[in-house]
C-alpha cells in the first residue's frame, strides 16, 4: 500500500509542481490571450464585481476575434478596485459620485487601456468623478447597498439587444430587477478566494487545449424570445430603471449599442416617454443603422476607442454638460457625424 501511494505521489508530483508555478510565480494573465479571461472571477466570488480585487496587470492583449492568432496584439493596462470591478484606485473614494455606468464588457473596457475606457473618459471630460459598474447585472445594481445609500447623480445603463430577447440574459440582468440579491461573496479572505478560484479555471489547461484545438463544450443555441415581445419588454425594463433613478434623485441615460434593428421601435417609444435615450436609428444617409461597421473594431467583437469617445460626448450633450470637454473632438466626431443619437 505504501509502494502504491509513494509511486502516485511520483507521478502527481509535477502536476503539482506545475499548477503551484502558474499560482505563486507566474503573472496571472501567462496563460490567457486577454486580461478578461485572467482576471474573471468563474467559481469563489471574493468582491461584488466579476473581477478579482486590487489588480494591477499591464498586457499585450490580442483581439477576441483572433485569439493567439492576432499578430499584432495591444498593451494595454487594467485596474481593479477593492470592489472588484475595472476602476483605477483614488486616494480617497467620493461619498457620492456623478455618474455610474453600468453595463457589459463594453463599459468594462474588454481590449482597451484603462484610460480609454468610457468612465475614464467621460471622468475627463465632465471633470467628475465616474465609476464603472461594467460586467455586473443590472439587477445587481440596483440591490447593490453602496448605490442605495448614496445613489449617483446620473445612471448611465448601456445594453446590446440580446440582453432583452436571449431568456438567459434577460433573466440575469432584468429578472426581479429591483428586488433581486446582490453578489453573493466567499467568506474565505480574498487573497485565498483568489488563488482557489485559479485553481479551479485551470487556465494553464485551458491554454494548452486552445494551442492543440482542442473544444472544452459545445455552446447550446438558444431560444429567443418573439420579435414581437421584444419591444414591449425593452420599453418595460427601461422605463423601470429610469423610475427607479429618478426615486432615488438620480437622471438617467439609456445606451443601446448597435445591435438589432427589431427593436426601432423600442427607441421610439422610450423617446417619446422622455426616456434620455441614445441609439442609432434608421436614417437616409444609414438605412442600416443597427450594423454599423464603422462603431465596432475589426478584429474585436467591442467598440471602437474613438466610438467611445463619440458615445461619451453624446451622453454628456443629453445631460446638458456641454462645457466640459477637455479633450479634442475631432477623431471622436468621425464616427458619428451621420448617425441619429
Amino acid at each position: 500500500m505504501k509502494s502504491l501511494v509513494r509511486k502516485f505521489a511520483l507521478l502527481a508530483a509535477p502536476f503539482a509542481a506545475l499548477i503551484a508555478i502558474e499560482l505563486f510565480v507566474l503573472p496571472v494573465d501567462f496563460f490567457t490571450f486577454r486580461v478578461w479571461e485572467a482576471l474573471t472571477i468563474q467559481y469563489v466570488r471574493p468582491a461584488d464585481g466579476i473581477f478579482y480585487p486590487k489588480m494591477h496587470v499591464v498586457k499585450s492583449e490580442h483581439a477576441d476575434k483572433l485569439g493567439f492568432r492576432d499578430s499584432n496584439p495591444r498593451k494595454v493596462e487594467w485596474f481593479t478596485d477593492a470592489h472588484g470591478f475595472r476602476n483605477r484606485p483614488r486616494a480617497v473614494e467620493p461619498e457620492r459620485y456623478d455618474i455610474v455606468v453600468l453595463g457589459d464588457s463594453n463599459i468594462v473596457g474588454s481590449s482597451h487601456d484603462q484610460k480609454d475606457t468610457i468612465a475614464e473618459v467621460l471622468e475627463r471630460k465632465c471633470r467628475c468623478p465616474v465609476y464603472s459598474y461594467g460586467g455586473a447585472s443590472k439587477r445587481q445594481f440596483f440591490n447593490d447597498p453602496r448605490f442605495r445609500k448614496n445613489p449617483p447623480r446620473v445612471i448611465v445603463a448601456e445594453a446590446i439587444g440580446a440582453e432583452f430577447y436571449k431568456p438567459s440574459f434577460a433573466a440575469l440582468n432584468y429578472e426581479n430587477l429591483l428586488g433581486g440579491p446582490g453578489a453573493e461573496q466567499s467568506f474565505l479572505p480574498d487573497a485565498l478566494a483568489v488563488t482557489l478560484d485559479r485553481l479551479l479555471k485551470t487556465n494553464m489547461l485551458e491554454f494548452i487545449r486552445s494551442r492543440l484545438h482542442v473544444q472544452r463544450y459545445a455552446a447550446e443555441k438558444e431560444a429567443e424570445t418573439p420579435p414581437a415581445e421584444r419591444v414591449s419588454f425593452v420599453v418595460d425594463m427601461v422605463v423601470k430603471m429610469r423610475d427607479e433613478a429618478a426615486r432615488r434623485g438620480s437622471d438617467f441615460v439609456f445606451v443601446l449599442m448597435p445591435y438589432d434593428p427589431t427593436l426601432d421601435q423600442a427607441v421610439i417609444k422610450l423617446k417619446e416617454l422622455g426616456v434620455k435615450t441614445i441609439a442609432y436609428l434608421p436614417s437616409n444617409e444609414r438605412p442600416q443603422a443597427a450594423y454599423l461597421k464603422s462603431f465596432y473594431q475589426d478584429h474585436d467583437t467591442h467598440w471602437r476607442a474613438e466610438t467611445v469617445r463619440t458615445t461619451a460626448d453624446e451622453i454628456l450633450d443629453l445631460l446638458g454638460w456641454t462645457n466640459t470637454r477637455p479633450e479634442s473632438q475631432t477623431d471622436a466626431r468621425s464616427v458619428s457625424s451621420s448617425t441619429q443619437p
